[in-house]
């Protein structure tokens, strides 16, 4: 099921981003869709707006914040509709750093986060026709 929302978009690197309407894609194995309550601006975030870490535009970017989990994709087992979620980074869960317990070192980081795409190559955003990049 497809569902609109709005989000701040960045279009150009160095250009503010834009309150834009875009769409979610149906939720994929172990994805979780988040009304988002809070939200936070790292330096990574800024060097991407930047442009100076490679990152597809356009992008809704951002990793840290805070919510409530409006619905949950297949393999979701920990987490229920309703439930208030702290975001961080996106880490596989399986190499030896993430079972090691140092997910920070995962050993897919790069792809998972700095990508804007699913591992399949799909993106999770929409605004009409055009695929919008991010988590």
């Amino acid at each position: 099921m497809v569902v609109g929302r709005r989000a701040a978009v960045l279009s150009g690197y160095g250009e503010p981003a834009r309150i834009r309407d875009i769409q979610t894609d149906t939720l994929r194995d172990r994805e979780i869709l988040v009304r988002m309550a809070g939200v936070g601006i790292c330096h990574t975030d800024l060097t991407a707006a930047a442009g100076r870490i490679p990152f597809p535009l356009p992008a809704v970017l951002g990793h840290e914040g805070s919510g409530v989990v409006e619905s949950i994709g297949p393999g979701v087992d920990s987490l229920r509709p309703g439930d208030h979620v702290v975001l961080s980074f996106a880490a596989c869960r399986n190499c030896r750093n993430c079972t090691g317990g140092h997910p920070a070192y995962c050993a897919d980081f790069a792809a998972l986060n700095y990508s804007g795409y699913r591992p399949d190559g799909s993106t999770t955003l929409r605004s009409g026709a055009e695929d919008v990049h991010g988590g």
